[in-house]
């Protein structure tokens, strides 16, 4: 017994001379120290066949949004409030966690490219990218001349593999000053740029190149909505992202500039906007009695949502059907959820919400375009219920994300350290990274109440009367 504990005392002391000794190295300056075993799939590096896309283009020729703005103050207004005009900083905290992980990876930090080419496009442009975003043109992110000046765009399962031409016209869904005189349609023009009719502006193909990526170390999707387009009814009838992310009204596109009645918003509507939200799944409820309690059918359909719903970020947004029922006092005496989200599992079959660490997918339950979806709840007759909801939820944020103390996702990155190799210097920084002021403001992030329907339970059918004669 004396001879265990002697073993054990004495691996304590090796093991917090160890961390000692790998404090002091780290502060030394010996950043590649690490004492367990490390996943050689993280050391892979980044590769993704556009790797070198942008880097021939200056983003000093790209023009300021607010140059832009001068003339069209609307569209300007919209774009700036938009997703578009925020992506790299409503993704930040989506972004720290990606880059977290690249530096437990032991990865170089220009792998954090891949997030940035479609969050902040023009920061990884030209010879000097910006991966901090610290530039002011950077901190746009995808703004109007990411679009406006973009010549071909490939939906592929790389990020953002679009051509630009900063130098050439402003290229739009409307004809411009190069096309040729249409009768009974007048053309955008402007005295400050060049303009052109493109094709690719009316297409969904401009929002694919984006909508459409893979993790390229294990090809899991990071989003996967534009194939999700691809292969619904919408795809099929011709209605594009364009036709319900920027929908058409009636105005001028900049002063002097005559009304027209197909000009398109700007505010890139999407899975933050409460009003897109809402009614874009209807739910049905159909209550079969039992001599034993009550079978309730709920039937949820996405029905307005031209891809998956929920749809982008990967592993992060969930829809919930939340099932109740009371009894006559109003007491909730039963209950029931259902989970509509992308799930992946790591290396030891864990879910994890980061898909850099993952390796399979384990579940697809998310609701596709016009496919019903009928989920099953039996009320039991001791539950005495006389009436049933269901309600459904979209969190733009899975539980594991915003939970109150976050502590799965604290614990998976710890965990994931651990076993990459005690590398102190790389915890405290990234610790440090996911700072509290991001996670509030995704944890404040409210859920949307997408459809709600409820029913009265019918009477029960009677005992035949030998059964009543048995009770």
């Amino acid at each position: 017994m004396r001879r265990r504990r002697w073993r054990l005392a004495t691996a304590c002391i090796v093991c917090l001379a160890a961390i000692a000794a790998c404090i002091c190295l780290s502060y030394a300056g010996w950043y590649r120290i690490g004492c367990g075993i490390k996943d050689t799939q993280w050391t892979k590096p980044l590769a993704y066949p556009n790797r070198n896309s942008g880097r021939q283009d200056d983003p000093k020729a790209f023009a300021s949004a607010a140059v832009c703005g001068a003339c069209h103050t609307q569209h300007y207004a919209e774009w700036r409030n938009s997703g578009m005009g925020r992506s790299s900083a409503l993704s930040s905290f989506l972004i720290d966690l990606y880059q977290a992980s690249l530096d437990i990876r032991g990865a170089p930090a220009e792998d954090i490219e891949q997030c940035l080419r479609c969050h902040a496009p023009l920061a990884v442009m030209g010879e000097d990218p910006d991966y901090a975003i610290e530039h002011a043109l950077s901190r746009e992110a995808v703004n109007c001349d990411v679009c406006h000046t973009a010549v071909a765009a490939h939906a592929n399962d790389a990020p953002a593999m679009i051509e630009w031409d900063p130098s050439g016209p402003k290229r739009g869904p409307l004809p411009g000053s190069l096309d040729p005189d249409v009768p009974g349609v007048v053309r955008a023009l402007s005295p400050h740029h060049a303009t052109q009719y493109s094709p690719l502006h009316e297409s969904s193909e401009l929002c694919g190149a984006c909508h459409m990526s893979l993790w390229p170390t294990n090809g899991l999707p990071i989003d996967w909505t534009y194939p999700e387009w691809k292969r619904s009814p919408y795809a099929e009838k011709g209605i594009t992202c364009q036709n319900c992310h920027m929908p058409t009204y009636t105005g001028v596109a900049a002063p002097g500039a005559p009304t027209r009645g197909n000009l398109h918003r700007h505010t890139f509507r999407g899975g933050g906007d409460p009003e897109l939200v809402r009614g874009t799944a209807e739910i049905g409820i159909r209550v079969t009695p039992h001599f034993a309690g009550h079978e309730v059918e709920v039937e949820v359909e996405n029905t307005r949502a031209g891809h998956a719903f929920p749809t982008g970020n990967a592993t992060a947004p969930v829809v919930k059907l939340i099932f109740e029922a009371f009894d006559h006092a109003d007491t909730l005496v039963f209950s029931g959820i259902r989970e509509y989200r992308l799930t992946y599992i790591d290396a030891e079959g864990q879910p994890t919400n980061d898909p850099s660490a993952a390796v399979a997918q384990k579940s697809d339950t998310t609701l596709q375009p016009l496919e019903p979806r009928h989920e099953r709840f039996f009320v039991a007759t001791h539950h005495e219920a006389v009436r049933v909801s269901a309600r459904l939820v979209y969190q733009r944020w899975n539980d594991e994300i915003v939970g109150e103390h976050s502590t799965d996702v604290l614990g998976e990155f710890i965990g994931r350290y651990l076993k990459q190799g005690l590398q102190v210097h790389r915890l405290v920084a990234n610790l440090d990274q996911l700072s509290l002021e991001k996670l509030d403001r995704v944890r404040n992030m409210k859920p949307i109440v997408v459809d709600e329907a409820e029913s009265v339970l019918p009477p029960r059918p009677q005992l035949p009367p030998y059964l009543r004669q048995r009770r």
